[in-house]
């Protein structure tokens, strides 16, 4: 027996690591001469005057990298980003450093520094260094931090390789009896994908007899790859095919190279590893093949991390953590090897909550599922590799989690970093729950969010926080913590998005700093200075140069220092008819300070909620400051305002629209197309606030259960109702909209009391309408605007993912996490189905199993059609004497709970004359005698579950031409009937049909009807 003898060598394409040394140079890293003493006088400037990199050790994988010898060029740049003085100093910094014949580039680097140092102004910088070889980046690194008065060292720590290509060069050596006739190599990245395409290689005859050897140089990005070489081999009268692999590690601007030699390509097999986002450390031996003749040890879990997890859960072969966890490959085992690593989490399904133990998370949703990952290389995107999988193996779903960026149990310390790109969450907290975290960054891009703290739940953040919202919807804002303290500052920066209540500090913890709200875009329902129940003891700064903001309070009783509120750029701040704007007694000295072009709207408001509409004020402002109507703009100081009038409040104590021009609206869907008889209506302004203007946020949508016109019926408050300027409705058509049978939103009229009827025949084209009135104002030349959008609910959704057995035969359905499914099966020719509600039973729907079988009459006959499943959700049928075809397609979606199947019939008539029709002998779990009850839109099985036939008049519907139900033995004879049926079915064995006539010509006619599956129907 032959053996396979293997060289594992110690992984020479190792991790590219970049840890470099500090760097010590005369004392200058821990300290430099005095400054001139002209120059160290001047107030708030101050001097550059070191520079080091990391810790002790300084080397690089895959071949040595010295600081000092190797890098030819540095190049160091700065810029100021928040001054603390107006000194007269550099606000920018850009120096070059590069090697000659006299001295290195790092010599020359900190020799300049030591002798002349730059004086910067002082203040937050950011700083950049870039390490260069023979013009290419190799190296780079930014940080941020506070220039003060005097000497300033700055330390870059560990650098990051750049992102750029480096060199692989790979020789591999076999013998030359093995019968090779071919060597093909390729790139791979971690996951299997194809980095560089399939290159062959030739093949070289060595100086060795009984040795030949190929040559595979590329250079690719840096990064990890895998290296795989595919030998085509002719022996004994058999073309074979073998594998052998390596792991290799480019670094940017550098060469990996390798000597390779196989001794026996005979039984050679490759091992392939997914980290699953995790990393190997340095130096670890990875195997890449074997043989059958030998076991081979898995890397151990010593050798495994990832961020964020609690540690390496073991080896998994084929899908994802199936089978028992791998510690070796045993010998005697054959065949190509893919191992997935598991890791633990820091998880509790049952509080629902995920704690990220510090590593940078990032938060984004994938269809209804919300998925978060660790971001492991850095890189602010959410890689495949790096999703956070459950015990199942899966994208486990964070819907309604709570996200630490620490850890709830306060096990982790350092900086966080949470992003939402997009899903829906319960809570955020940047830090721990207990326990101490430095600083703590928050962002929002995208998404729900119930409640963000910038800071910790009970535990401390030791820095600073910071909260970034550029998109989504938040209902609670907290730029600092819960019942927790923030030792330094807390910032809330928003530049869209829409945020219900926004508090600078924190809920009921303290922030030792000051607390800063800086807007200039988005919309905020209310923004609070200081904490909400806790004590700022800095200074409260809320800065808005843009967006829209309906209230500000600048909350001075909770903050130790000075409350402020400045204003500048295109703002509205306030909402004229809501009564709210700017406190003016929450501020410290009763004002606000404006720049000049204030072009939207400043509403100034007493500590009693009393709107001012005439009279004085107190407001610092440039010229040309534009505020409401009739006040005066004073550039003063002194004692505040004069309060003129009162207007009135409502009945929950707020200046709200009932004391406005509108009073209520109510807005309708009915269960009938174009009727308005249809019982329990769907009101659509169930959420409907008084006093708001803008419901964007309050999601205002159709619901798919009522399919009927939309009734808008408004009242007015005469007392401040003048009348109405204008009454619009817009929207956004959706992509197959065909307006050549439906009037258009433009084209809906409304009746002199602003009300106005949608069909469905309209707004079924949009994917939104937006019902929009501006009304003027009595005894006054104010106007007010109300806008309503409403999302249209579409018939298209989830398509099925999973089967479940009944009765030993295999039914596709949706996801099985809702309690109430429909799922179907094309069976013996027919199309069949069968359902829950609430978690019960799966229940059939036709006798025995039996299911709809299609029918068509082509030129006056009746033909039985047989279906074929295709196994995509779709069934074919072919009238092979006419040459009709028939395709069924099945789409699955969901309202909430509620399943329903889209049923799309494509046929083609061939040029013949064709009707089209389907029925079934009824039966509901074990009643064969179940009733049925005809509506509106179609009729329904009333047993046990109620499935619904939308035939007519239903959203996304072609309506029938005919339906049918009676005694069971009479459905097939009764399938092309016209009597239509309107008496309910009891006590009879039951049986039902429906049809369409008049299919003509030779292009494909394609007809839609609906089923959906409830416990009660309306």
């Amino acid at each position: 027996m032959k053996t396979l003898k293997m060289k594992f060598f110690e992984n020479i394409l190792l991790a590219a690591a970049c840890l470099f040394g500090a760097v010590s140079c005369g004392g200058l890293v821990d300290g430099v001469p005095d400054r001139p003493s002209s120059g160290s006088s001047e107030r708030g400037i101050g001097y550059l005057s070191s520079i080091s990199f990391g810790s002790s050790s300084r080397s690089i994988l895959p071949s040595d990298l010295s600081l000092e010898e190797d890098i030819d060029e540095y190049v160091l740049t700065g810029e100021l980003t928040g001054a603390t003085s107006s000194a007269q100093a550099a606000t920018t910094l850009e120096k070059t450093w590069e090697t000659d014949e006299d001295s290195p580039a790092y010599t020359k680097m900190l020799a300049e520094l030591s002798k002349s140092p730059p004086a910067l102004e002082a203040g937050s910088w950011k700083f950049s260094i870039n390490a260069k070889i023979n013009g290419v980046s190799v190296l780079e690194q930014s940080v941020e931090m506070t220039v003060k008065k005097g000497n300033n060292s700055l330390n870059f720590g560990k650098l990051s390789e750049s992102v750029g290509n480096g060199a692989l060069n790979v020789t591999l050596s076999f013998p030359s009896d093995a019968g090779v006739k071919s060597v093909v190599a390729e790139l791979l990245k971690p996951d299997g994908s194809t980095a560089l395409g399939a290159q062959n290689l030739s093949i070289v005859d060595g100086n060795v007899e009984s040795s030949s050897s190929v040559n595979y140089s590329v250079t690719p990005e840096s990064g990890l790859y895998i290296v795989k070489f595919t030998f085509a081999i002719e022996a004994s009268g058999q073309n074979l095919s073998q594998t052998y692999t390596e792991l290799a590690h480019i670094a940017t601007g550098r060469t990996s190279s390798a000597v390779r030699t196989i001794e026996n390509l005979n039984t050679l097999y490759s091992i392939s590893f997914n980290l699953t986002g995790g990393t190997l450390a340095a130096g670890t031996v990875v195997p890449t093949t074997y043989s059958p003749y030998q076991s081979v040890t898995l890397p151990a879990a010593s050798a495994l991390s990832k961020k964020g997890s609690t540690g390496f859960a073991g080896w998994y072969e084929g899908d994802p953590y199936s089978g028992n966890p791998k510690e070796e490959i045993a010998v005697n085992s054959s065949g190509n090897k893919t191992f997935s690593a598991k890791w633990g989490y820091e998880i509790d399904t049952v509080a629902k909550t995920l704690s990220s133990l510090g590593a940078d998370i990032i938060v984004q949703s994938d269809g209804k599922e919300t998925h978060c990952y660790f971001d492991q290389d850095g890189d602010g995107v959410a890689d495949p590799d790096e999703i956070i999988l459950g015990d199942d193996g899966k994208a486990f779903d964070f819907t309604g989690y709570t996200i630490y960026g620490g850890s709830q149990s306060g096990r982790t310390s350092g900086s966080t970093n949470v992003t939402v790109n997009s899903g829906s969450l319960e809570a955020i907290y940047g830090g721990n729950g207990t326990g101490s975290v430095t600083d703590s960054t928050v962002t929002v891009n995208g998404g729900s969010v119930n409640t963000v703290y910038g800071g910790s739940e009970g535990g401390t953040v030791s820095g600073n926080t910071t909260v970034n919202i550029t998109g989504g919807y938040i209902n609670n804002v907290y730029g600092a913590g819960d019942a927790s303290d923030t030792n330094g500052s807390s910032v809330v920066n928003v530049t869209g998005g829409k945020i219900e209540n926004l508090v600078a500090g924190s809920d009921e913890g303290s922030v030792k700093g000051d607390s800063t709200v800086n807007i200039t875009g988005g919309t905020v329902t209310k923004v609070t200075g200081g904490s909400k129940d806790g004590i700022v003891t800095g200074d409260s700064v809320i800065n808005i140069s843009g967006g829209t903001i309906t209230e500000v309070d600048g909350n001075k009783d909770n903050v130790t220092g000075t409350s402020s509120v400045n204003v500048s750029g295109n703002v509205n701040i306030g909402d004229k008819s809501a009564e709210k704007g700017i406190y003016l007694d929450s501020l410290d000295g009763g004002y606000i300070t404006a720049a000049d072009d204030v072009t939207g709207t400043i509403v100034l408001i007493t500590e009693d909620s009393e709107k001012l509409t005439t009279g004085t004020v107190i407001v610092k402002a440039d010229d040309d400051v534009d505020v409401t109507d009739d006040v005066t703009l004073v550039d003063t100081e002194t004692e505040p305002h004069e309060i003129i009038t009162d207007i009135g409040k409502g009945a929950d104590g707020n200046y709200s629209v009932g004391q406005g021009p509108l009073s209520g609206i109510v807005i309708n869907q009915y269960g009938t197309t174009d009727s308005e008889s249809g019982s329990n209506p769907y009101n659509i302004t169930s959420t409907f606030k008084p006093y708001t203007t803008d419901y964007s946020g309050l999601n205002l949508q159709t619901s798919v259960n009522y399919m009927g016109k939309i009734i808008v019926t408004p009242t007015w408050n005469e007392t401040y109702f003048e009348g109405i300027a204008s009454a619009t409705l817009s929207g956004t058509l959706s992509d197959n909209a065909d307006l050549s049978y439906g009037a258009a939103l433009s084209d809906v009229t409304f009746d002199s009391n602003g009300g106005c009827k949608i069909s469905v025949f309209t707004y079924s084209d949009y994917t939104e309408i937006v019902l929009k009135y501006v009304v003027n104002v009595k005894n006054s030349n104010r106007q007010v605007t109300y806008t309503f959008p409403i999302a249209i609910s579409q018939l298209e959704g989830l398509t099925a993912d999973t089967t479940v057995k009944v009765n030993g035969t295999d039914y596709t359905t949706v996801n099985g996490d809702y309690p109430n499914m429909l799922a179907f099966v094309i069976r013996n020719g027919n199309l069949d189905f069968v359902g829950r509600v609430n978690n019960g039973d799966m229940l059939k729907t036709t006798y025995s199993y039996q299911g709809w079988k299609y029918v068509i009459n082509v030129d006056g006959i009746n033909k039985e059609l047989t279906l074929e499943d295709n196994g995509d959700s779709t069934a074919t049928a072919v009238d092979s004497t006419s040459g009709v075809t028939l395709k069924v397609a099945v789409e699955i979606t969901m309202s909430g709970d509620t399943p329903y199947l889209k049923l799309t019939h494509t046929i083609n008539p061939n040029g013949h004359n064709v009707k089209l029709g389907a029925w079934t002998d009824t039966m509901v779990g074990s009643d064969d005698k179940v009733p049925i009850e005809c509506k509106t839109w179609g009729y329904y099985l009333d047993g046990a579950i109620k499935l619904s036939l939308y035939l007519h008049d239903s959203l996304g519907v072609d309506d029938v031409d005919g339906w049918w139900y009676g005694v069971y033995n009479k459905a097939s004879s009764n399938v092309f009937s016209k009597e239509n049926p309107t008496a309910k079915l009891t006590g009879i064995d039951s049986g039902a049909a429906f049809h369409w006539e008049n299919i003509s010509g030779v292009q494909n006619i394609t007809k839609t009807i609906r089923m959906s599956l409830s416990d009660s129907v309306d």
